[in-house]
Protein backbone atom coordinates (compact mmCIF):
# COMPACT_ATOMS: atom_id res chain seq x y z
CA UNK A 1 0.00 0.00 0.00
CA UNK A 2 2.63 2.65 0.96
CA UNK A 3 4.66 1.85 -2.29
CA UNK A 4 1.10 2.33 -4.42
CA UNK A 5 1.05 5.69 -2.75
CA UNK A 6 4.57 6.64 -3.18
CA UNK A 7 4.28 6.20 -7.03
CA UNK A 8 0.83 7.81 -7.26
CA UNK A 9 2.37 11.01 -5.30
CA UNK A 10 5.57 10.68 -8.00
CA UNK A 11 3.18 10.87 -10.85
CA UNK A 12 1.51 13.55 -9.66
CA UNK A 13 4.39 15.68 -9.18
CA UNK A 14 5.78 14.51 -12.17
CA UNK A 15 2.17 15.64 -13.60
CA UNK A 16 2.63 19.48 -11.48
CA UNK A 17 6.25 20.24 -12.53
CA UNK A 18 5.49 19.86 -16.29
CA UNK A 19 2.19 21.80 -15.76
CA UNK A 20 4.04 24.83 -14.18
CA UNK A 21 6.98 25.25 -16.94
CA UNK A 22 6.72 28.51 -17.98
CA UNK A 23 8.59 30.86 -20.52
CA UNK A 24 9.34 34.41 -21.43
CA UNK A 25 10.46 36.59 -23.97
CA UNK A 26 11.32 39.77 -23.90
CA UNK A 27 11.18 42.69 -26.86
CA UNK A 28 12.79 46.09 -27.32
CA UNK A 29 10.74 48.90 -29.05
CA UNK A 30 14.07 49.78 -30.12
CA UNK A 31 13.97 46.76 -32.46
CA UNK A 32 10.28 48.13 -34.56
CA UNK A 33 9.81 51.08 -36.97
CA UNK A 34 7.27 52.38 -38.80
CA UNK A 35 7.53 53.82 -42.27
CA UNK A 36 4.81 54.92 -44.81
CA UNK A 37 3.47 52.99 -47.62
CA UNK A 38 0.94 53.71 -49.98
CA UNK A 39 -0.77 55.87 -47.60
CA UNK A 40 -0.42 53.47 -44.61
CA UNK A 41 2.33 52.76 -41.94
CA UNK A 42 3.87 49.18 -42.25
CA UNK A 43 6.29 47.63 -39.30
CA UNK A 44 9.50 47.27 -40.12
CA UNK A 45 11.25 44.11 -38.19
CA UNK A 46 14.58 42.38 -38.00
CA UNK A 47 15.00 38.70 -39.74
CA UNK A 48 13.24 37.20 -36.86
CA UNK A 49 9.84 38.24 -37.55
CA UNK A 50 7.41 38.22 -40.39
CA UNK A 51 4.19 40.09 -41.18
CA UNK A 52 1.44 37.95 -41.01
CA UNK A 53 -2.27 38.70 -40.82
CA UNK A 54 -5.63 37.61 -42.45
CA UNK A 55 -6.09 39.60 -45.65
CA UNK A 56 -7.92 43.08 -44.94
CA UNK A 57 -6.68 43.34 -41.06
CA UNK A 58 -3.67 45.40 -39.94
CA UNK A 59 -0.06 43.98 -40.68
CA UNK A 60 1.81 43.10 -37.59
CA UNK A 61 5.15 41.16 -37.26
CA UNK A 62 4.59 37.47 -35.93
CA UNK A 63 7.62 36.10 -34.65
CA UNK A 64 7.57 31.58 -34.92
CA UNK A 65 8.82 29.97 -32.48
CA UNK A 66 9.14 25.97 -31.51
CA UNK A 67 9.01 24.15 -28.07
CA UNK A 68 9.54 20.81 -27.06
CA UNK A 69 7.42 19.06 -25.13
CA UNK A 70 6.48 16.96 -22.12
CA UNK A 71 6.14 12.92 -23.72
CA UNK A 72 3.42 11.97 -24.96
CA UNK A 73 1.37 15.43 -24.18
CA UNK A 74 0.20 18.06 -27.03
CA UNK A 75 -0.39 21.43 -26.61
CA UNK A 76 -4.52 22.36 -26.29
CA UNK A 77 -4.31 26.23 -25.79
CA UNK A 78 -1.60 29.04 -24.07
CA UNK A 79 -2.09 30.75 -20.62
CA UNK A 80 -0.65 34.59 -21.25
CA UNK A 81 0.21 36.39 -18.19
CA UNK A 82 -0.74 39.95 -18.52
CA UNK A 83 2.28 42.49 -19.81
CA UNK A 84 2.97 45.91 -19.29
CA UNK A 85 2.47 47.68 -22.57
CA UNK A 86 5.10 50.33 -23.78
CA UNK A 87 3.99 52.98 -26.34
CA UNK A 88 5.38 52.72 -29.56
CA UNK A 89 3.54 55.45 -31.66
CA UNK A 90 0.55 57.27 -32.25
CA UNK A 91 -1.99 58.11 -35.47
CA UNK A 92 -1.34 54.93 -36.93
CA UNK A 93 -2.52 53.73 -40.02
CA UNK A 94 -1.32 50.22 -40.06
CA UNK A 95 -1.41 48.54 -43.66
CA UNK A 96 -3.89 45.66 -44.55
CA UNK A 97 -2.29 42.26 -44.74
CA UNK A 98 -2.70 40.96 -48.53
CA UNK A 99 -2.80 37.33 -49.71
CA UNK A 100 0.03 35.88 -51.10
CA UNK A 101 0.21 35.83 -54.83
CA UNK A 102 1.05 32.58 -56.04
CA UNK A 103 3.33 32.36 -59.43
CA UNK A 104 1.74 33.15 -62.61
CA UNK A 105 -1.33 35.43 -60.79
CA UNK A 106 -1.52 38.86 -60.44
CA UNK A 107 -1.91 40.64 -57.12
CA UNK A 108 -5.15 41.85 -55.88
CA UNK A 109 -5.68 44.66 -53.63
CA UNK A 110 -7.62 44.20 -50.53
CA UNK A 111 -8.53 46.80 -48.32
CA UNK A 112 -8.60 47.67 -44.96
CA UNK A 113 -11.50 45.26 -43.35
CA UNK A 114 -13.98 48.43 -41.66
CA UNK A 115 -14.77 45.88 -38.53
CA UNK A 116 -11.62 45.27 -37.50
CA UNK A 117 -10.04 49.17 -37.96
CA UNK A 118 -12.71 50.30 -35.77
CA UNK A 119 -12.92 47.97 -32.77
CA UNK A 120 -12.33 49.61 -29.79
CA UNK A 121 -9.87 46.73 -28.25
CA UNK A 122 -6.24 45.63 -28.68
CA UNK A 123 -5.90 43.67 -32.08
CA UNK A 124 -4.74 40.47 -31.93
CA UNK A 125 -6.46 39.92 -28.43
CA UNK A 126 -4.21 37.25 -27.47
CA UNK A 127 -0.74 37.49 -28.42
CA UNK A 128 0.20 33.90 -28.47
CA UNK A 129 -1.43 31.38 -30.28
CA UNK A 130 -0.49 27.65 -30.82
CA UNK A 131 -0.07 27.14 -34.96
CA UNK A 132 1.19 23.39 -35.20
CA UNK A 133 1.58 20.41 -33.27
CA UNK A 134 3.02 17.73 -33.78
CA UNK A 135 6.09 15.30 -33.09
CA UNK A 136 9.54 15.29 -34.24
CA UNK A 137 11.58 11.37 -33.74
CA UNK A 138 8.68 11.07 -31.64
CA UNK A 139 9.35 14.08 -28.98
CA UNK A 140 6.19 16.10 -28.61
CA UNK A 141 6.41 19.43 -30.73
CA UNK A 142 4.61 22.75 -30.81
CA UNK A 143 4.71 25.96 -32.82
CA UNK A 144 3.34 29.12 -31.95
CA UNK A 145 3.12 32.65 -33.21
CA UNK A 146 3.71 35.53 -30.79
CA UNK A 147 2.83 38.81 -31.82
CA UNK A 148 4.91 41.29 -30.14
CA UNK A 149 3.51 44.26 -31.20
CA UNK A 150 -0.17 45.12 -30.30
CA UNK A 151 -2.28 47.80 -32.17
CA UNK A 152 -5.53 49.59 -30.78
CA UNK A 153 -7.28 50.04 -33.95
CA UNK A 154 -10.16 53.21 -32.75
CA UNK A 155 -7.13 55.37 -30.63
CA UNK A 156 -4.35 54.65 -34.11
CA UNK A 157 -1.58 53.64 -31.07
CA UNK A 158 0.80 51.28 -31.34
CA UNK A 159 1.96 49.64 -28.03
CA UNK A 160 4.98 46.90 -27.57
CA UNK A 161 4.64 43.85 -24.98
CA UNK A 162 8.50 44.16 -24.02
CA UNK A 163 7.61 40.84 -21.50
CA UNK A 164 5.31 37.82 -22.51
CA UNK A 165 5.37 35.14 -20.03
CA UNK A 166 3.43 31.93 -21.18
CA UNK A 167 2.69 28.07 -20.37
CA UNK A 168 0.63 25.82 -22.24
CA UNK A 169 -2.09 23.88 -21.43
CA UNK A 170 -1.12 20.41 -22.14
CA UNK A 171 -3.69 16.99 -22.43
CA UNK A 172 -2.24 13.63 -23.06
CA UNK A 173 -1.44 12.35 -26.71
CA UNK A 174 -4.18 10.64 -28.64
CA UNK A 175 -2.96 8.36 -30.27
CA UNK A 176 0.46 7.99 -28.49
CA UNK A 177 3.14 9.17 -30.66
CA UNK A 178 5.70 6.31 -32.25
CA UNK A 179 9.33 6.83 -31.45
CA UNK A 180 12.19 4.80 -33.06
CA UNK A 181 12.95 2.04 -30.85
CA UNK A 182 16.98 1.93 -31.78
CA UNK A 183 19.56 4.02 -33.64
CA UNK A 184 23.57 4.00 -34.27
CA UNK A 185 25.14 6.00 -32.19
CA UNK A 186 26.62 8.66 -34.50
CA UNK A 187 23.00 9.11 -36.42
CA UNK A 188 21.45 9.76 -32.95
CA UNK A 189 23.95 12.94 -33.07
CA UNK A 190 21.77 14.23 -36.55
CA UNK A 191 18.85 14.21 -34.94
CA UNK A 192 20.15 15.61 -31.42
CA UNK A 193 21.36 18.70 -33.71
CA UNK A 194 18.34 19.07 -34.98
CA UNK A 195 16.31 19.26 -31.99
CA UNK A 196 18.59 21.76 -30.29
CA UNK A 197 18.52 23.98 -33.68
CA UNK A 198 14.62 23.73 -33.54
CA UNK A 199 13.56 24.66 -30.27
CA UNK A 200 13.68 27.53 -28.37
CA UNK A 201 13.74 25.47 -24.93
CA UNK A 202 16.79 23.76 -25.85
CA UNK A 203 17.21 23.21 -22.02
CA UNK A 204 14.25 20.63 -21.68
CA UNK A 205 15.30 18.99 -24.80
CA UNK A 206 17.01 16.28 -22.20
CA UNK A 207 14.25 16.26 -19.89
CA UNK A 208 11.86 15.26 -22.70
CA UNK A 209 13.53 13.63 -25.22
CA UNK A 210 13.23 10.03 -25.19
CA UNK A 211 15.52 8.56 -26.95
CA UNK A 212 15.93 5.17 -28.79
CA UNK A 213 18.69 2.05 -27.61
CA UNK A 214 21.97 3.21 -29.15
CA UNK A 215 24.39 0.67 -30.81
CA UNK A 216 27.48 1.08 -32.67
CA UNK A 217 26.74 1.85 -36.32
CA UNK A 218 25.62 -1.15 -38.77
CA UNK A 219 25.17 -3.61 -35.25
CA UNK A 220 21.99 -3.25 -35.23
CA UNK A 221 20.13 -6.99 -34.95
CA UNK A 222 19.27 -8.77 -38.20
CA UNK A 223 15.40 -9.29 -38.43
CA UNK A 224 14.49 -12.08 -40.91
CA UNK A 225 11.79 -10.60 -43.12
CA UNK A 226 10.37 -10.70 -46.58
CA UNK A 227 10.65 -7.15 -47.78
CA UNK A 228 14.56 -6.05 -47.90
CA UNK A 229 15.88 -4.85 -44.67
CA UNK A 230 16.12 -0.87 -44.15
CA UNK A 231 19.67 0.45 -43.30
CA UNK A 232 20.56 4.14 -41.71
CA UNK A 233 20.58 5.28 -44.82
CA UNK A 234 17.74 3.51 -47.42
CA UNK A 235 17.88 4.14 -51.25
CA UNK A 236 14.26 3.00 -53.00
CA UNK A 237 14.75 2.51 -56.75
CA UNK A 238 13.40 0.23 -59.50
CA UNK A 239 15.34 -2.80 -60.78
CA UNK A 240 16.55 -1.21 -63.85
CA UNK A 241 18.27 1.74 -62.16
CA UNK A 242 19.52 -0.75 -58.68
CA UNK A 243 22.76 -1.55 -60.17
CA UNK A 244 23.40 2.13 -60.65
CA UNK A 245 22.98 3.14 -56.71
CA UNK A 246 25.09 0.13 -55.25
CA UNK A 247 28.30 1.79 -55.85
CA UNK A 248 26.93 5.07 -54.12
CA UNK A 249 25.64 2.36 -50.87
CA UNK A 250 28.55 0.43 -51.12
CA UNK A 251 30.81 3.75 -50.63
CA UNK A 252 28.48 4.91 -47.68
CA UNK A 253 29.64 1.68 -46.07
CA UNK A 254 32.68 1.77 -46.02
CA UNK A 255 32.16 5.19 -44.42
CA UNK A 256 30.43 4.38 -41.86
CA UNK A 257 27.16 4.98 -42.69
CA UNK A 258 25.23 1.58 -43.26
CA UNK A 259 23.35 1.86 -46.61
CA UNK A 260 21.40 -0.57 -48.91
CA UNK A 261 19.60 -0.76 -51.89
CA UNK A 262 16.19 -1.60 -51.93
CA UNK A 263 14.40 -2.27 -55.01
CA UNK A 264 9.91 -1.17 -54.84
CA UNK A 265 8.56 -3.69 -56.11
CA UNK A 266 9.79 -5.87 -53.20
CA UNK A 267 8.68 -3.45 -51.10
CA UNK A 268 5.09 -2.85 -51.59
CA UNK A 269 3.63 -6.36 -51.43
CA UNK A 270 4.72 -6.55 -47.85
CA UNK A 271 3.07 -3.73 -46.90
CA UNK A 272 -0.63 -2.13 -46.15
CA UNK A 273 -1.72 1.25 -47.86
CA UNK A 274 -4.82 2.79 -49.34
CA UNK A 275 -2.31 3.04 -52.60
CA UNK A 276 1.88 2.83 -52.97
CA UNK A 277 2.77 6.00 -51.44
CA UNK A 278 1.30 4.71 -48.53
CA UNK A 279 2.65 1.13 -48.65
CA UNK A 280 6.18 2.92 -49.50
CA UNK A 281 5.80 5.39 -46.42
CA UNK A 282 5.00 2.34 -44.06
CA UNK A 283 7.95 0.49 -44.95
CA UNK A 284 10.03 3.94 -44.08
CA UNK A 285 8.23 4.59 -40.98
CA UNK A 286 9.77 0.87 -39.97
CA UNK A 287 13.23 1.51 -41.01
CA UNK A 288 13.34 4.79 -38.85
CA UNK A 289 11.32 2.70 -35.95
CA UNK A 290 12.90 -0.68 -35.69
CA UNK A 291 15.94 -0.25 -38.41
CA UNK A 292 17.47 3.15 -37.60
CA UNK A 293 16.83 4.52 -40.52
CA UNK A 294 17.90 8.58 -41.04
CA UNK A 295 18.35 9.18 -44.85
CA UNK A 296 15.97 7.70 -47.38
CA UNK A 297 16.82 8.50 -51.28
CA UNK A 298 13.96 7.65 -53.44
CA UNK A 299 16.01 6.90 -56.73
CA UNK A 300 13.66 7.70 -59.50
CA UNK A 301 11.09 9.60 -60.25
CA UNK A 302 7.18 9.86 -59.49
CA UNK A 303 6.53 7.50 -62.60
CA UNK A 304 8.81 4.50 -61.12
CA UNK A 305 8.89 5.53 -57.30
CA UNK A 306 5.49 6.62 -55.73
CA UNK A 307 4.53 9.98 -54.56
CA UNK A 308 1.80 12.07 -53.25
CA UNK A 309 0.95 15.01 -54.79
CA UNK A 310 0.79 18.40 -53.26
CA UNK A 311 -2.41 20.91 -54.05
CA UNK A 312 -1.96 24.58 -55.38
CA UNK A 313 -3.57 26.92 -53.16
CA UNK A 314 -4.82 28.75 -56.31
CA UNK A 315 -6.67 25.88 -57.72
CA UNK A 316 -10.31 26.13 -59.06
CA UNK A 317 -12.49 22.88 -58.59
CA UNK A 318 -12.91 20.88 -59.26
CA UNK A 319 -9.55 19.04 -58.75
CA UNK A 320 -8.17 16.21 -60.43
CA UNK A 321 -4.98 14.46 -59.55
CA UNK A 322 -3.95 13.52 -62.77
CA UNK A 323 -3.71 17.55 -63.10
CA UNK A 324 -0.21 18.44 -63.13
CA UNK A 325 -0.09 22.00 -62.69
CA UNK A 326 -2.27 22.34 -59.83
CA UNK A 327 -1.31 19.14 -58.10
CA UNK A 328 2.54 18.93 -58.06
CA UNK A 329 4.13 15.53 -57.22
CA UNK A 330 5.77 16.19 -53.07
CA UNK A 331 7.91 14.18 -51.24
CA UNK A 332 6.86 16.24 -47.96
CA UNK A 333 4.59 13.32 -46.92
CA UNK A 334 7.28 10.67 -46.49
CA UNK A 335 9.71 12.82 -44.32
CA UNK A 336 6.59 13.42 -41.43
CA UNK A 337 6.05 9.99 -40.10
CA UNK A 338 3.54 10.51 -37.06
CA UNK A 339 0.09 9.15 -37.45
CA UNK A 340 -1.96 7.69 -40.64
CA UNK A 341 -1.51 9.38 -44.07
CA UNK A 342 -4.64 8.80 -45.89
CA UNK A 343 -5.72 10.93 -49.60
CA UNK A 344 -9.19 11.09 -50.07
CA UNK A 345 -11.29 12.39 -53.21
CA UNK A 346 -14.81 13.59 -52.25
CA UNK A 347 -16.48 15.29 -54.99
CA UNK A 348 -13.27 15.99 -57.10
CA UNK A 349 -11.92 17.58 -54.67
CA UNK A 350 -8.50 16.86 -53.00
CA UNK A 351 -8.70 16.38 -49.00
CA UNK A 352 -5.59 15.06 -47.19
CA UNK A 353 -6.08 14.65 -43.14
CA UNK A 354 -3.71 11.81 -40.90
CA UNK A 355 -5.23 10.41 -38.13
CA UNK A 356 -5.99 12.96 -35.15
CA UNK A 357 -3.55 15.61 -37.31
CA UNK A 358 -4.05 17.72 -40.17
CA UNK A 359 -2.81 17.15 -43.34
CA UNK A 360 0.47 19.18 -44.08
CA UNK A 361 3.72 17.36 -43.06
CA UNK A 362 4.79 19.53 -40.28
CA UNK A 363 8.45 18.41 -38.54
CA UNK A 364 10.40 15.79 -40.35
CA UNK A 365 11.27 12.71 -38.87
CA UNK A 366 13.33 11.16 -42.06
CA UNK A 367 15.48 12.55 -44.27
CA UNK A 368 13.58 12.32 -47.75
CA UNK A 369 14.99 13.24 -51.02
CA UNK A 370 14.45 12.32 -54.31
CA UNK A 371 16.93 11.73 -57.56
CA UNK A 372 15.11 12.11 -60.59
CA UNK A 373 16.05 9.71 -63.19
CA UNK A 374 13.96 7.17 -65.49
CA UNK A 375 15.03 4.40 -67.27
Amino acid sequence: MRRKTRLIATMMLTAIVFAAQAYVLHYSPSAFSVVQVDGFDRIETGPDFTPLSPPGEPELPVQCLTYILPPGQVAVGVNVEPSDLVFLEGNILLYPAQPDVPIGTERTWVGPDSATYNQQGAYPACPVQVVQTGTLDGASMVTIAVWPVVYFPAQRELFVRSVLQFDFQLAPMDPFPDRPTVRGECAQTTYEQLLRATVENDQDVDLYYVRPALVAEGSIPQIIAPYPRPEEYTIVTTEALAPFYQPFADWLTSKGVPATVARVDHILPYFQGADDAERLREYIRLGWQTYGTVWVLLGADERLVPCRKGCALDFTPPLRLEDDENTPPSDLYFSDLSGAGIMTVTDCTVSRHRTAQTSTPKYSSAECWRAHQRR
